[in-house]
Formats: C-alpha cells, structure tokens, sequence
C-alpha cells in the first residue's frame, strides 16, 4: 500500500506505547481516504496518547474507551482543537483486532443482563428498532436502580405499588412522558411472559393521553420542492449525493432512515424496482421512476467515492462510509433548506414526505393509494391527510349564521 509517510519516519516519531503500531494506524487513515494534512495530524494526537499513557504509568493493556475519554479531557484543556475521539476508538478497534489490547468485558451486573434480555425481547420478538430500544433502556435502569438500589434484583418481588410510587416521584410534571410509561408497560409484559413475575404489572402503569390525528401535517407548497431540488449543485459529488436522497424523499417518501440505510443490493437496475427497508422490519419493492433512477445513476458514476461498504450514500468526508443514522440524511435536508433560502417550520425530511402524501391527495388520489406509496401498516395513520383535503371537506361545511344578514 502506497502510504504517504515511510515506516522510517514513523520510527521516528516518538509515540510512546503506541510506537509498534502506528504504521497500521497510518494504513488506515490512508485507505479512508484522509488527506495528508489530516493523517498527520491524527497520528500525533495518537503519539500524544502515547505518550499520556506513558507519563502515567499505564500500558497497551490498559487502554479503553475510558482511558480515551481521560485523555481527550486532559488534552482540551491544553489543546482545545483538533480533538478527534472517533479516530482514536478506530485505533482502539484495531489493537483490540490484533490482540493488542484485551476485548471489551461484557458487563456483568445483574441491570445489564436483564436490558440486553429485554433488547432482545423488543428487536427479535417485536420487531422494533434500536432507537426505540435506547428510547425504553434508560426507563428501565432507572426504576430497578430506585426499586431495588443496592440490594439482588429479585424481580418477582415486584408489585403494582412500586410502578405507582416510582411514576409519581420521576414522571415530569406537564409531560406525556411517553419513553417512561411506554418502556415500563412493555417491560413488564417482557417480564410476565418469561415468567419473572406472575402478575400483570403492565396494568398498572397510567395510560398516555393521545388524541390520534389532532396535528394537521406539516407541508410546504410544490414551488418550494422545486426549488429545493432545482438548487442543488448536481456539478459537484456532494450536489449529486444531495439531489439523488431529495429525489427519494420527495417522490417515493422515503423516511430518512430508509435511505440512509440503502444498499447497492437493493436496486434492481433491469427491472427498474427499490427495495425498501422500512419500520418494525418490513420489506417492499416500490417502482424506480426515471428521474430518481437517473440521478442515482449519475451519483453512482460521477459522485460516490470509492470504498468497501456496501450503502449506497457515502459520507462526503472521510472516513468514507454510510451514515450512521437517519440523523445524516435529516442534516443533509436542513443543509439544502438553508442553502435555497427556504426556512419551513420544520426543516427534517418528513416535511417533504408529508408533502407527497398532501399533493397526491390534491392531485385526486384515495387515502389507501397514499397509504400504499408511504407504506403505513395502519390506515389510520394515513388519515390525518383528510384533514388538508379542503375540496372534500368543504360541502360539509355548515353555513355560516350571519351570511343572509
């Protein structure tokens, strides 16, 4: 490998513990397609930790991620920019590959065992996501941590009085707390059906106040989606990657997470079809139109950067590889927003699926055909979209009283 710095230079930069694999370090950073400026700033921040650990006594077998964070406190202080923690956790990764470094330690108090039970229990058994099994987990910690504290976790002493007294002194006032009272009746359900506890616990955990399409969605008219995608730079890598994800919003509905998660296996070039990946572990095959198909078509050839993953948006940044989360793809819109000049009330990527739904609907099409192309499991949940159909809804409108005065 065509590395831009010799083994005899990174000999000689003083790295402390760290010195025997720098060199796999620098391989790394060039094959993520870093610049040179950027490698050889991010192998003196590893020299730095090096060294950190070397003034304190420690070895390769003591670093983790929290000695990482120790350091990066240490180093902010002195050094407040360029703090790259993300690099370092790759470096960590990498020693931990080679034996290095001892692996992560599986937690072993009795808390973590029942929440990896019970994130089990919700992706495999209810099919839900890890956002909202990290939405329920800190719910769940807190209450066996208040009910039991520093006594054994004896779960089938749980009774209803405990759920009571723990929702009234930790629910915040003028909230629907829905993370608490949600996580804590689906665990309980957890509970009973493993057979932990014998009564229904879950029945005693206080319903959420929810009133089912009482928000009207929220659109921004077809000039603006025009506009937001005639805007972008579709000259530039980062303006093709920008135009095709806009595309998939604005004209399948696409949810952000959808499209952050597309692979290169999921398009069917011949038979001009996408699979989707969608909520609670569905699957669909939606038509590729062709505007859509030609701007992934262009991205793929003159846009995405060359690399290993298989998602199909890249990162424009190195290191080069899908996004994390939907929280990418909701950036990218508000980024597009911003440079259109447009300012909607809300700027994430369900605007613009919300507006797909309210044009079809303008356009003539059936609450089910909607329901369809956004791919809702529950008609209700389509619904809503009545609600902005102002055509239909006008003949029921009563006469207003003092019209013949």
């Amino acid at each position: 490998m065509n590395v831009p710095f010799r083994p005899v230079k990174l000999r000689r930069m003083d790295a402390g513990v760290l010195a025997p694999h720098m060199s796999q370090f620098a391989a790394w950073l060039y094959e993520q397609r870093y610049s040179v400026d950027s490698i050889r700033r991010k192998l003196r921040q590893a020299a730095d930790l090096g060294h950190w650990l070397r003034r304190h006594g420690l070895g390769l077998e003591d670093i983790d991620e929290r000695r990482i964070k120790e350091f990066f406190k240490n180093r902010r202080r002195r050094r407040p920019r360029h703090c790259a923690k993300n690099s370092l956790l790759a470096l960590l990764s990498q020693l931990r590959d080679v034996g290095a470094v001892p692996s992560v330690p599986v937690p072993r108090n009795p808390i973590s065992c029942i929440e990896r039970r019970f994130s089990k229990y919700l992706i495999q058994t209810r099919g839900l996501s890890w956002k909202t099994v990290h939405r329920y987990l800190p719910a769940i910690r807190q209450f066996l941590t208040w009910r039991f504290r520093n006594k054994a976790i004896r779960l089938e002493h749980l009774r209803p009085r405990d759920t009571t007294h723990f929702i009234l002194h930790h629910a915040l006032p003028g909230k629907p707390n829905y993370g608490l009272i949600k996580g804590l009746s689906t665990f309980f359900r957890h509970l009973r059906m493993d057979g932990k506890i014998a009564v229904d616990m879950a029945a005693s955990v206080p319903k959420v106040s929810t009133w089912r399409l009482a928000a009207l969605p929220t659109t921004i008219p077809a000039e603006d989606v025009r506009r937001l995608l005639n805007d972008c730079h579709r000259n530039s890598p980062l303006g093709r990657r920008n135009h095709a994800m806009l595309l998939l919003i604005c004209r399948l509905g696409l949810r952000a997470g959808e499209v952050a998660f597309l692979t290169l296996d999921d398009i069917d070039w011949e038979a001009g079809e996408l699979v989707v990946h969608g909520k609670g572990g569905s699957t669909d095959r939606l038509p590729l139109p062709a505007d859509v198909g030609d701007a992934m078509e262009k991205y793929l050839r003159y846009g995405r950067p060359q690399c290993t993953t298989r998602r199909f948006f890249i990162r424009s940044r190195a290191p080069f590889e899908g996004f994390r989360s939907y929280a990418g793809v909701s950036a990218t819109v508000c980024y597009e927003f911003a440079r259109s000049g447009l300012s909607p009330s809300h700027k994430g990527a369900h605007i613009l699926r919300h507006t797909l739904a309210t044009q079809m609907l303008h356009r003539g099409a059936s609450l089910s055909e909607i329901s369809e192309i956004l791919r809702h499991r529950d008609l209700l949940s389509t619904q809503t979209y009545a609600k902005v159909d102002l055509n239909a809804l006008r003949p029921l409108c009563l006469p207003w009283p003092g019209a013949a005065s």
